[in-house]
């Protein structure tokens, strides 16, 4: 019995798994914006449990530039009818100047009196296509524009108004007055109108 005792305790231990290497961390980079949109929904519906989206819009900023319908930045007002107030929410994927803070920012409360013919709020269901998507269909109808009116700066809107039955995409080229817009549908993706 002893000899068994003395063996079972010279037993050898398998070696420790080596650890495993860790991944570099990935640099941050402009992203579309359906998932900044669900990282500042969370938080956000912990305010008011009937909370919608009212508008998000890209957010331009020097240190990241975006492209193609993905942006380091993006603004978002969302609205509680039970509350009748909006909050202005922010998700950046780094820190700029003193405001910006890389991650969701959530501001203060403000007085909101409904939706107006020219913005209402949307259920997250109508939020079907997103920024990248759409503005490949935008930027294929802007394309001679485009190629004749290089480096345009771009803003992109999220949003819906009467004169649309769900919410679209609205990306401007320039400025309103010489610029070029394109308006996509933000559920099925299919260009609406180009100006």
């Amino acid at each position: 019995m002893m000899i068994l005792a003395s063996c079972s305790d010279t037993a050898v231990k398998p070696a420790a798994a080596p650890e495993a290497a860790k991944e570099p961390a990935k640099p941050a980079e402009p992203g579309p914006a359906k998932p900044a949109f669900w990282k500042m929904y969370k938080p956000i519906r912990e305010w008011s449990k009937d909370v919608q989206l009212l508008s998000m819009n890209n957010k331009t900023i020097p240190e990241m530039k975006g492209a193609e319908g993905k942006e380091a930045a993006w603004d978002a007002i969302f609205v509680s009818a039970s509350k009748h107030q909006s909050r202005k929410v922010t998700y950046s994927e780094v820190d700029s100047g003193s405001d910006l803070r890389k991650g969701v920012t959530i501001f203060g409360e403000s007085a909101w009196g409904g939706p107006t013919r020219d913005l209402e709020p949307f259920a997250n269901s109508e939020f079907g296509t997103d920024s990248d998507a759409a503005y490949k269909t935008a930027a294929a109808k802007a394309a001679d524009w485009l190629k004749a009116h290089p480096n345009q700066p771009l803003t992109i809107l999220l949003g819906k108004a009467a004169a649309y039955a769900t919410p679209v995409w609205a990306f401007t080229w320039g400025d309103k007055k010489s610029g070029f817009i394109a308006v996509v549908n933000a559920t099925t993706g299919d260009l609406i109108s180009p100006k």
